[in-house]
């Protein structure tokens, strides 16, 4: 240990009372800026969280002004602003820039940017958050993949533990900033979930997304996402002071019924949900907004619904779409899941498929000149008859009788149909490989 010491300038690094000392540093910068935006009666000159500054005006004239107004300030106060990350972005709704639309700090001319990341949050100036999506989407997957050797991909950890790893770890890091941009359906954020199920569970890059949904009864990260953003617009109107900047501006939406409310009044609407008191209650806030999201679940199961029962599928367009997340439990193995969910999907390594020609799509086993999809592998081919009574006790089976075994009833369980498939994978298998050789 080293003798004691005094510090003439400065403090020490990670001392409490730097954040203090810095606060009260730049607290009259806001009065020495001038100009800024006018929100009725609030003027917004600039945004500032610890050493990031963003200054804000409606008028290119006035941001120049208050560019030299802070250039005085740092030279009155020996500070140096970084010029290589400051950038400017306007926003709009399209078009080119002025000619006008030009400002320097210094003399020296500051970049005008079409994206710029603030608080972790890439914005764009037509506020599109897709690009912001994409990047978390990226980030979510790289955690998934350092997670995935020692935790995801070990067959003994069960699948109850790896959803909620996933939950924890990538729907975490794609869902920063839902508080935002979480009132809108982004395609990016559903791509996650199911990105995640189909490596998991081995299923094929076709997986059906209705497939997805009804089987593993998943809720949607629309849902999800938009609890944050109606949360978040809650303890923001409800919660903060009346001075705060956030609290302000939100308010102000919510009288005038502007973006984010209008967006909230019309989904109230849609489902024929009372918004009388919303916007003056807090307690018939969170009542209508957890009824508004349990009807959006609803639609979303009812819409994978309609298009499981609109689709080619000649078999699951007629199953029961409640037994799949009965499955999809402790109850069987990672790989007895995917087996179970392949055949009720029909996603099997079968050779029936609709962009083959119909020769290639005849049974490999048999010379009935069938096709080989999923009615003539477990109900018909012959050369499965042991297999089939041995296992269900038939020698044929039917459709109807098919629809029962993939739904685990009316007297066979899903351990038969495991159990025949297991052995016809193999047998099918072992006769191609030798047909081949």
């Amino acid at each position: 240990m080293s003798e004691y010491f005094d510090t003439c300038t400065g403090v020490k690094q990670g001392c409490l009372l730097s954040p203090t000392l810095f606060a009260i540093y730049l607290n009259d910068l806001h009065e020495h800026l001038e100009g800024g935006l006018q929100v009725d009666q609030t003027n917004i000159r600039l945004l500032m969280y610890a050493d990031d500054i963003i200054i804000m005006s409606d008028n290119p004239r006035t941001l120049q002004q208050m560019i030299y107004n802070l250039e005085c300030y740092c030279d009155k106060w020996g500070m140096e602003v970084n010029q290589i990350k400051s950038e400017i972005m306007v926003f709009r709704k399209g078009g080119k820039l002025s000619t006008n639309e030009k400002w320097a700090y210094k003399g020296e001319l500051i970049r005008i940017v079409n994206e710029y990341k603030y608080l972790g949050l890439i914005l764009t100036p037509k506020l599109s958050f897709t690009k912001h999506l994409s990047k978390k989407e990226e980030a979510a997957k790289i955690a998934l993949n350092s997670t995935w050797k020692h935790f995801i991909a070990k067959p003994s950890v069960n699948l109850t533990s790896k959803w909620k790893m996933f939950l924890a770890v990538c729907r975490s890091i794609h869902s920063y900033g839902a508080q935002i941009w979480g009132n809108s359906y982004f395609n990016e954020v559903e791509k996650l979930y199911r990105y995640f199920i189909k490596k998991i569970l081995k299923l094929p890059e076709a997986t059906p997304n209705y497939v997805i949904a009804l089987e593993t009864g998943y809720e949607p990260g629309y849902i999800y996402t938009y609890s944050l953003h109606l949360q978040y617009l809650s303890k923001v109107l409800f919660d903060l002071e009346s001075h705060r900047l956030p609290h302000i501006l939100v308010e102000k939406l919510a009288n005038k019924n502007l973006a984010w409310f209008n967006d909230y009044s019309t989904q109230l609407s849609l489902h024929n949900i009372n918004s009388n008191n919303v916007k003056i209650n807090k307690k018939s806030w969170m009542s209508a907004a957890q009824q508004l999201l349990m009807d959006m679940k609803a639609n979303k199961f009812n819409d994978h619904l309609q298009k499981a029962q609109q689709s080619e599928n000649r078999i699951y367009k007629y199953l029961d779409y409640n037994v799949g997340p009965m499955y999809c439990t402790e109850k069987f193995s990672q790989e007895q899941i995917t087996l179970i969910l392949k055949a009720r999907g029909d996603l099997m390594w079968l050779n029936f498929n609709k962009y083959r020609t119909s020769n290639e799509q005849r049974c490999s086993l048999c010379n009935l000149g069938e096709a080989e999809n999923l009615v003539h592998f477990i109900g018909r081919c012959p050369v499965l008859a042991n297999m089939r009574v041995r296992h269900f006790n038939r020698t044929l089976l039917d459709q109807t009788e098919i629809i029962s075994i993939l739904n685990g009833g009316e007297g066979f369980c899903w351990v038969n149909l495991l159990n025949f498939l297991k052995e016809a994978r193999k047998y099918r298998n072992m006769l191609i490989e030798e047909f081949n050789y």
